[in-house]
């Protein structure tokens, strides 16, 4: 794990784009490098079955023409682009809403292992910082 304030090298672009950016993020794996194109797939927790298909469906296409993923790391449609994006042998990376250490919901500890494996976890909470629903 490493941490990046914004004005250091090495901080995403689009993050600091943002209004306010994160002073600083924490990283655990590899972020795409610059001028790679990415794409957020993002959704409900609770999706049918058709959601699920087309997120997954989109994932896997977006990778194979070299994109990276990125979505939270919560049940359903997040879910289903990144283990879409890793089936493809793609990479993706979840931002989390705590931090680096505890990633929500303890049940994908599976699946954000891979991810930090093939890609980054990433977040602007401190280690040690639970998630709450505000945050999200």
């Amino acid at each position: 794990m490493h941490s990046l304030a914004r004005e250091e090298d090495g901080y995403p672009a689009r993050l600091g784009a943002l209004s306010p950016p994160p002073e600083r993020i924490w990283v655990e794996g590899d972020l795409p490098p610059p001028g790679v194109p990415t794409v957020a797939i993002v959704g409900t927790r609770r999706p049918d079955a058709v959601g699920l298909d087309i997120a997954a469906e989109l994932a896997g296409d977006l990778v194979r023409a070299g994109v990276t993923i990125v979505s939270g790391g919560a049940f359903g449609i997040d879910a289903a682009a990144h283990r879409s994006a890793l089936a493809a042998g793609g990479r993706t990376v979840a931002v989390l809403a705590s931090g680096i250490d505890r990633p929500t919901p303890a049940r994908h500890r599976p699946l954000f292992d891979a991810i930090q494996r093939a890609g980054a976890l990433l977040t602007a909470y401190p280690p040690g910082t639970p998630a709450y629903a505000g945050q999200f």
